[in-house]
């Protein structure tokens, strides 16, 4: 008798796509289970995964976390306070003059 086999992934545009590499063997029987859980990742998500393997959106989130992390530690100088209470108090204005391009 052979030993049973499980492999964890999902069917896109009918293929297997799992997380590890998997050699599915050929003329066997085989049992499939639907679990109802979708999947976490497009195949093109997981073919972009970034650093620590996480998705370009999850990166980004990641960093804005960070910095607002940093933000919380350092605060803020006393021009971007000034900027805050001209906000609230309805008088900030956008000077694109001082902006270059």
């Amino acid at each position: 008798m052979s030993q049973v086999q499980a492999y964890q992934g999902y069917f896109r545009d009918g293929k297997f796509i799992s997380q590890q590499p998997v050699k599915l063997p050929e003329n066997v029987e085989v049992f499939i289970t639907i679990t109802g859980r979708k999947a976490p990742l497009s195949v093109t998500e997981m073919n972009n995964l970034e650093e620590g393997g996480m998705t370009s959106a999850q990166l980004a989130a990641k960093k804005f976390l960070e910095a607002t992390e940093k933000i919380n530690q350092e605060g803020f100088d006393e021009e971007t306070l000034e900027s805050f209470r001209q906000w609230d108090a309805g008088e900030f204005r956008l000077n694109l003059e001082e902006r270059s391009l």
